[in-house]
């Protein structure tokens, strides 16, 4: 006669908690899943990101210089560059900012009468 006892599968208890639910195999299939897609969503707007950086989103090679007047910032900069509507405003300062002349000036933020320099505007 058998004493010992044990539980049959069908007797167990329901998974209630989050780590009880995802500790099985359907639940790790399906955290593998997730976690490879939101890694090939942020891989694919980092490369698209660095394409618009390494082609410059369209701004004009042609560059011109501005000096920053009292109670101006980089938004007012940003806004002298022709048809800055045609890009996202992001992207205008993240051109200007990461253009080697204007490190320095950036840096500290820009005081009157510093000047930086931005592309003349953006082509279609």
């Amino acid at each position: 006669m058998n004493t010992h006892s044990h539980k049959n599968s069908y007797e167990q208890q329901p998974p209630t908690t989050f780590a009880e639910r995802i500790d099985t195999p359907i639940g790790r299939r399906l955290a593998a899943a997730g976690v490879l897609g939101a890694t090939g969503l942020a891989g694919f707007g980092i490369i698209g990101g660095l394409g618009d950086y390494l082609n410059g989103s369209n701004f004009s090679t042609e560059s011109t210089t501005y000096t920053v007047g009292e109670g101006e910032g980089l938004s007012h900069a940003l806004y002298a560059i022709e048809d800055v509507n045609k890009v996202r405003i992001d992207e205008a300062a993240d051109y200007v900012t990461n253009l080697p002349d204007n490190i320095v000036p950036l840096a500290d933020g820009l005081q009157i009468g510093e000047q930086i320099t931005i592309p003349v505007r953006v082509e279609d």
